[in-house]
């Protein structure tokens, strides 16, 4: 019985597999150039740079930099209600309820928000 479909041979499938892995140096059919961005080792630009910005995180200096970039001025910390009203949506969808809101702004303790977080992926 014929079969409609063409299939590789597995020795050949699996060149094709080693070649693509190996990279442009090994294989012959290649078309991409030795010095493409894939094949270059990566490396962290300006690790040094804005130590006291690398501190509050990566994230938070490359937005500083668009930011000035932009002439903008980002917002200052939220305040708790907000923190809580972002953290329910975040993570559950939905608004916290007064009951749960008040909960939380009750709490002083340092690691109020932590525990929040804890129990909305425990629910």
């Amino acid at each position: 019985m014929p079969r409609n479909r063409r299939s590789l041979k597995p020795g050949l499938l699996l060149a094709l597999v080693l070649c693509l892995l190996a990279g442009p140096g090994y294989c012959a059919d290649s078309r991409i150039p030795a010095n493409h961005w894939a094949y270059t080792p990566l490396a962290c630009p300006n690790p040094q740079r804005n130590t006291a910005a690398n501190l509050a995180g990566r994230i938070d200096l490359h937005l500083r930099e668009a930011a000035t970039n932009h002439n903008l001025r980002l917002a200052g910390p939220a305040d708790r209600t907000t923190l809580c009203r972002r953290l329910h949506l975040v993570l559950t969808g939905l608004p916290p309820t007064p009951a749960e809101l008040r909960a939380f702004l009750q709490d002083d303790s340092p690691a109020a928000y932590e525990a929040r977080v804890d129990q909305l992926l425990a629910s």
